[in-house]
């Protein structure tokens, strides 16, 4: 028995290995792992070990320490073996059936080859631990897992919201969301025979509150001051001004205040963030790091946001950009990054031996082409999201497993939400988390058993007609069943 568990346990590992590898497939494609802009800003920190304005450090140091300071496949192999092993805990623990290998390999198949996630686990920056965050929630609240999976699955939540400021904002209010519904004693009952108990909530909890006060002190130590984000205020005054409230807002109150903000009030700002020779973040001193740009941005968003006026736009604003952010999706964001770009230096000094491999990329040529994936990811979220509302309309059809729904589809909704209303609203964002909606449902085909009864009536009925051939052939009979 327990040579039988070690066998199973050794090729559970095996499986998890390879379809890291294979969902790296996009990376291979590349010839080089995929890098986006901000690509360059988490290798420069990760080495100088500096805390960027705008950003945690901890992907940063992900990046530096799995490369072995030496390749950068390692890194989105890494990234492979994270998804796939917390995919590989939903099918192992939540299918209910013993034939979830199948069912696991079946999605890693097609989120591999018909969704972004490959191009996501290929790309050097952490929007792959925005899923691998849901995901690790997701097990801590449903899931009976053994202490060691329990463990790895812990490290994976708390980690994979450090990486990434906006991922403590979007776990939390899913959270929120669960414990809300935990509350009414109906909802209750159901939960508690999907194993959901409020102790796996506190649970949860701990872990969220924990990692908010690690990279508090984490910053703290590099100098940022106890604080999660320095560049949090910059972020939502740039969402607000791409949502045209600031405008409203200084019109209104620039003859009483007399913020340095309102020498900018009649005129148009097209990047805030990143126009350093016109943005008015940058006409006194790196507004990044400015305490007296903060003080000011805060005495805005205070007296903003405690006014119905704008408070009330803000809303009707915040649901328009969660309905644009929940659709607008791709297969990721993959500019050209050549020469004089931020990561072309950070691999160049960093990584000098990966520097011809990089610049040979099919990328940095500008021959990549995700077109046909993008039309077959576009079908399989329509379906998946049509069945999805159906089985939480008619929640007797999908069982247990509506909560699982329930729970994946408020997290794509929730990020939706957070970077919609907080950030701004961009392809990448969503395509991030776009291919998880399909997961639910095949747990819920697993559990069902439709491929193997399916495969199982066909060859039943196979055998009948054979015996039917036979009988017709002996006794004359007719080969065909009676049509009622």
């Amino acid at each position: 028995m327990k040579r039988s568990i070690q066998k199973h346990s050794i090729e559970d590992v095996i499986l998890v290995l390879i379809c890291g590898v294979i969902l790296c497939y996009s990376g291979f494609v590349n010839n080089f792992p995929l890098v986006y802009s901000d690509t360059g800003t988490y290798i420069g920190s990760g080495f100088s070990l500096k805390l960027p304005g705008d950003r945690p450090i901890f992907y940063g140091l992900f990046i530096r320490h799995v490369s072995l300071l030496t390749s950068l496949w390692l890194v989105i192999w890494v990234q492979g073996i994270l998804l796939a092993l917390v995919v590989f805990y939903y099918f192992k623990y939540l299918s209910g059936t013993t034939r979830y290998r199948f069912y696991y390999l079946l999605y890693i198949f097609l989120i591999t080859f018909f969704t972004a996630a490959s191009v996501n686990v290929s790309q050097l920056i952490p929007d792959i631990f925005t899923p691998i965050s849901i995901l690790s929630l997701g097990l801590l609240l449903f899931a009976d897992m053994k202490k060691r999976d329990l463990v790895i699955t812990t490290i994976l939540l708390f980690y994979s919201i450090a990486v990434h400021n906006s991922h403590i904002y979007l776990n939390s209010l899913l959270l929120i969301v669960f414990t809300v519904i935990f509350i009414f004693r109906r909802f209750r009952e159901e939960l508690k025979a999907f194993s959901l108990k409020l102790k796996r909530i506190i649970y949860a909890w701990i872990v969220i509150i924990s990692t908010y006060f690690i990279v508090c002190s984490v910053n703290a130590t590099l100098g940022g001051g106890f604080e999660y984000s320095r560049g949090g205020h910059v972020f939502l005054m740039d969402r607000l001004i791409e949502m045209g409230l600031m405008d409203v807002y200084l019109h209104d109150n620039c003859d009483k205040y007399h913020y340095k903000l309102c020498e900018f009030k009649d005129k148009t700002i097209w990047d805030f963030l990143w126009d350093y020779r016109n943005s008015p973040l940058y006409k006194y001193g790196n507004g990044w790091t400015s305490p007296q740009v903060k003080e000011e941005y805060n005495a805005i968003f205070k007296d903003l946001f405690t006014t119905p006026k704008y408070c009330h736009l803000f809303i009707v604003k915040s649901i328009e950009s969660t309905a644009k952010q929940f659709f607008h999706f791709g297969t990721g964001d993959v500019p050209v990054q050549g020469e004089g770009t931020a990561p072309y230096f950070a691999i160049s000094g960093h990584y000098p031996l990966s520097l011809k491999e990089y610049m040979a990329a099919r990328q940095r040529l500008n021959t990549l082409n995700f077109g046909k994936i993008a039309v077959i990811q576009n079908i399989l979220f329509g379906i998946s999201l049509f069945l999805c509302i159906g089985f939480l309309l008619f929640p007797r059809l999908a069982g247990k497993f509506k909560w699982i729904i329930l729970f994946i589809l408020l997290g794509l909704v929730i990020n939706a939400f957070v970077c919609g209303s907080f950030a701004i609203v961009v392809e990448r964002f969503q395509t991030r988390v776009i291919w998880l909606l399909p997961l639910p449902l095949i747990l819920l085909m697993a559990n069902r058993e439709i491929f193997v009864s399916l495969i199982h009536r066909l060859f039943r009925n196979d055998a009948k007609s054979l015996e039917e051939d036979r009988g017709g052939g002996e006794g004359g009979g007719s080969r065909f069943p009676d049509a009622g």
